[in-house]
This record gives structure tokens, sequence and C-alpha cells, in this order.
């Protein structure tokens, strides 16, 4: 990071490309350091350099490592807008951080996309789609409410 801030000082080197940033971000998820993760998207965005799906999915991959899942499905969220395409790697992440976080629906729903988008899942994003419904399942059966929808109270009842 040290690198970074002094090659940004002679603005030339990082004014049109992502490879530091990218770099950086990476370095970031080995480290563990998701918040200085979205901090250099944010100062990509600020110096108008591309934040792309490497940037991107290394940052997701940072909060999944974190459990931050909340913020790795608002990284996904804002990949759109920012013209980034999610590629496999980037829906395995948020697939994982939903997964660690118990959000076994949302890491569901996000396994049926990446497949109805045509991307090959890895083993890890298989791994973690199996874990998601695991963890589901046991939700589910403990008594614990997976959704709140009516149609859960009024099976509860029945039973």
């Amino acid at each position: 990071l040290w690198l970074l801030g002094t090659m940004m000082q002679h603005e030339a080197l990082v004014e049109s490309s992502s490879i530091p940033f990218n770099a950086a971000i990476s370095a970031c998820e080995k480290v563990s350091e998701w918040e200085k993760s979205l901090q250099l998207l944010s100062t990509m965005a600020m110096c108008k350099v591309e934040t792309n799906t490497i940037a991107f999915s290394a940052s997701i991959s940072t909060c999944e490592k974190a459990s931050m899942w909340r913020q790795a499905l608002d990284l996904f969220a804002v990949m759109p807008q920012r013209l980034a395409e999610p590629n496999a790697i980037t829906f395995g992440a948020v697939i994982s951080a939903c997964a660690n976080g118990g959000r076994w629906r949302m890491a569901l729903q996000l396994f049926r996309v990446m497949t109805q988008r045509k991307l090959e899942p890895s083993t890890i994003t298989f791994t973690a789609v199996i874990s998601a419904c695991e963890k589901g399942e046991r939700r589910v059966a403990s008594g614990k409410r997976p959704c709140s929808c009516s149609r859960w109270r009024e099976t509860r009842r029945a039973r």
C-alpha cells in the first residue's frame, strides 16, 4: 500500500491503469484488510481509474474472508453501475460470503443467476452452495423461521 501511495504521487503512473490498484486490493485480501480494500475501490473511482471486475472480485473476496457478507453483497450490487461484469470468480466470492453469513437463500439465488448466465461454477462455489443448503436445513430443522412469509407460519401451525 505504501508503494501505491508513492506511485500515486507520480500521477502518470496510476492515472489510467487499474493494475497497481488491483495488486493493492489483492494484497488487502491476503491480509484481511477489507476496509482498506473498499477505500482503494473508492480511490480508483475518485482518480477516474476503471473499477473493473478484477478489483471488485478481489474486494468481494476480501469481505468474504472477513465475514462481511453485507459489504460483499453491496459491492456486487454496485458492479453494473460501474460497468463491471461479474464473472465466475465474483459470483463464487459473493456466494461464499452469503453462505458463511448464514444467508443461504441469497447464496442459492446468486447460484441460480450464475448458472443462468452460463458461468462455470468452481469446486469452491459448489462447496459454498452445499454449505449454504446445509445451514438452511439446520435452520429449518431447529424451527427457526427461514423467511417472513405467511406460508411458513401456516406450515408451523399445522405441525
